[in-house]
C-alpha cells in the first residue's frame, strides 16, 4: 500500500482493493511502515470498525518470515476471517505464480468449518479451565 520509496507512508490512504467475488471493499489508511519490515493498515472500509492488519519480515536461517496477523472486534466471527485469510493467500499465491483464479470458495467453506470447530474446542476448553479455578478458588 505504500509508494514505491516512500519511508514516510504513515497516513497514506491507497487505491480501494475491491475482492467483488467475496463481497468485501478494502479502503483504509497506511498506520505504521518499517521499511523493509513491517506495514500496518487496516483491513476494513470508511466507517467500519478498525480491523488492523501487520505484515512483518524477519530473518531467519536461509531466508525470510512473513508474518501476518489481524486484530478483530470481540464481536465478530474470528473462525470467517481466518478462512477468508486462506483464500485470500491462495489467490496470492496463485497471482505471484500469474495464474488466474476467482475466490476459491470452496477453501474457504472448508477453511471456515475447521476454523469453526477449532474455536468451539478452545472455547469448551476454556469455560472447563475457568470453572476449575473457580472450583479451586472456593
Amino acid at each position: 500500500m505504500a509508494g514505491p520509496g516512500d519511508d514516510h507512508a504513515r497516513g497514506w490512504r491507497g487505491r480501494p482493493a475491491g475482492f467483488g467475488d467475496s463481497g468485501i471493499i478494502i479502503d483504509s489508511l497506511v498506520t505504521a511502515v518499517t521499511p523493509g519490515q513491517r506495514l500496518e493498515y487496516g483491513w476494513n472500509g470508511p466507517g467500519e470498525t478498525p480491523r488492523p492488519l501487520c505484515w512483518e519480515i524477519s530473518p531467519i536461517d536461509g531466508g525470510a518470515r512473513l508474518t501476518l496477523s489481524l486484530s478483530l472486534p470481540a464481536s465478530e466471527d474470528a473462525g470467517r476471517a481466518a478462512a477468508g485469510w486462506v483464500a485470500h493467500l491462495e489467490m496470492l499465491a496463485a497471482a505471484l505464480a500469474e495464474v488466474p483464479i476467482r475466490f476459491p470458495f470452496a477453501s474457504f467453506k472448508s477453511a471456515r468449518e475447521a476454523y469453526r470447530v477449532a474455536v468451539a474446542d478452545a472455547e469448551a476448553a476454556w469455560a472447563i479451565s475457568a470453572g476449575q479455578a473457580a472450583n479451586a478458588a472456593a
